[in-house]
């Protein structure tokens, strides 16, 4: 838990923000009136989002393009709504809970895929301009 609060809070001013408002979500939105207290489904979402965004960022750095992160994160957050909203609406039927999960997965998997063949096409791109650069230098 502390790694994940000093990643939070070391420069990852969306993150935290993201953080905060799921703090103060959970403090507030049980005090609402009973059709808008269902809001707290968008929270999970919005600090996936940000967490995805700024964890790519991290781990991958300059290697992908900011479009590509925010495609990734946007899809990553919509698919935890996702699964925020069957987990809350399912009751006691197990196949929205099942659909849910199955939405879940596709969305994410079509989030990443931009992501993954983007990275792929990079480091590719410097593989191949090593190669090339190794056997310039050969006599």
């Amino acid at each position: 838990m502390g790694i994940f609060l000093g990643w939070i809070v070391r420069r990852r001013w969306l993150t935290l923000a993201a953080a905060l408002l799921c703090v103060m979500g959970l403090f507030e939105i049980p005090h609402l009136p009973a059709p808008i207290n269902l809001i707290w489904v968008v929270l999970p979402g919005i600090l996936f989002a940000a967490i995805s965004y700024e964890g790519s960022g991290f781990l991958l750095g300059p290697l992908l393009y900011v479009r590509t992160r925010v495609l990734y994160a946007t899809s990553a957050g919509a698919a935890v709504l996702v699964l925020a909203v069957g987990v809350t609406f399912a009751g006691s039927n197990p196949y929205v809970l099942l659909g849910s999960v199955v939405v879940f997965i596709v969305i994410w998997f079509a989030g990443s895929l931009p992501m993954v063949v983007k990275y792929r096409a990079v480091v590719r791109g410097r593989h191949s301009a090593s190669v090339t650069h190794s056997r310039s230098t050969l006599p």
